[in-house]
């Protein structure tokens, strides 16, 4: 970005790991897509007797569709199954309760989460609006007075095929009546997917940044991208298309050789993404953004922002980030690298 803080700044998006979720080795049969319990298979234990959410109800056979594992077990006592509702030999039994583990309502690997704030929607494709909040502070008083605050929010209504999203960033900061940090983004992107493999996106983003001189810049995106991996556990994005900036500064600088209180251009814009879920808690977010001036050759943006964040509780999360920024033409007595460090604690709305 053009000449962002002056200060050693750097905004960190978290990714925020899902409750803890579903063994890989978890059988087929005790949960269906949604996460929820499914027809028990008493005919077929896959488990030895006695694990969890497993059945000891031996050799039987399994009852109507519908009905979740009623079976008749000839010569067999289901004594001490997990089973809610017990009935003994030669008659039906009602096998579809399960006294499953907490864990086992939760899909492993967690889903993947939307990107650019460090607050982290949750991303599930079945259509419901989610949302994530973000809140990190500090407050110094006595030799030295300081305050600061970050805000995050992140939003994402996604589908199949469509993912929709909106974010925004605010970052204040004062030390002995001074104002040290001030800056917001706010953002909305839209990904559709062409097939398996191959999307595409559109995106506007806003930016104020009173350290770098920038009154507002605005930027609209559109592109095409190819998922090169897409697992639950791992996600890797490549993605490239054109743009175009609107820069409006705060007071008159010298750019493309000249001084212009604002400044327009196309661009391209190239970059990467990944995801990776480190365990039922713990997951890793990254990306990387080049903005080429295609008005000015030689002149560019790049971004990379990653973050950490490890769930404490089912809603609540603690996020760590970093953000690395440069610009390559900032300004007279502005410098060409920012970066930003922060952490927050972020709630879940789902």
């Amino acid at each position: 970005m053009r000449g962002q803080n002056d200060g050693h700044a750097l905004a960190v998006q978290a990714a925020v790991g899902q409750p803890a979720g579903q063994p890989a080795d978890q059988p087929a049969d005790i949960l269906d897509d949604a996460g929820l319990d499914a027809p028990s298979r008493c005919a077929q234990p896959v488990r030895p007797a006695g694990a969890p959410g497993t059945s000891r109800c031996g050799p039987a056979t399994i009852g109507p569709a519908g009905v979740r594992g009623a079976s008749t077990l000839p010569g067999k006592r289901c004594g001490t199954s997990r089973h809610t509702t017990t009935t003994c030999p030669q008659e039906k039994t009602a096998c579809n309760s399960f006294a499953t583990p907490p864990w086992s309502r939760w899909r492993w690997p967690p889903p993947p989460t939307a990107a650019h704030a460090q607050a982290q929607a949750t991303v599930k494709n079945d259509g419901q609006f989610r949302a994530a909040l973000g809140l990190g502070a500090s407050l110094a008083s006595g030799n030295t007075k300081a305050n600061n605050l970050s805000i995050h929010a992140d939003a994402v209504r996604a589908t199949a095929q469509n993912k929709p999203s909106l974010y925004g960033n605010l970052q204040y900061a004062r030390s002995n009546g001074e104002t040290t940090a001030d800056q917001l983004r706010l953002g909305t992107r839209y990904d559709h997917d062409l097939d398996a493999r191959l999307f595409t996106f559109g995106g506007l983003d806003v930016e104020r940044n009173k350290f770098a001189n920038l009154n507002l810049r605005a930027e609209l995106s559109a592109g095409l991208g190819w998922h090169v991996i897409k697992t639950p556990a791992t996600t890797f994005d490549l993605f490239g298309g054109l743009g175009y900036v609107s820069d409006n500064y705060r007071t008159a600088m010298v750019i493309d050789g000249s001084s212009r209180d604002s400044y327009s251009y196309l661009s391209l814009r190239l970059g990467e993404e990944s995801t990776h879920q480190l365990s039922a808690s713990t997951s890793v977010k990254q990306r990387l953004t080049m903005v080429p001036n295609l008005k000015n050759r030689g002149e560019f943006r790049a971004s990379w922002d990653a973050g950490l964040a490890v769930a404490m509780r089912k809603s609540w999360n603690l996020n760590v980030g970093l953000s690395v920024a440069h610009n390559s033409e900032p300004g007279a007595g502005r410098k060409a690298t920012d970066t930003l460090m922060t952490t927050s604690v972020s709630l879940k709305f789902d």
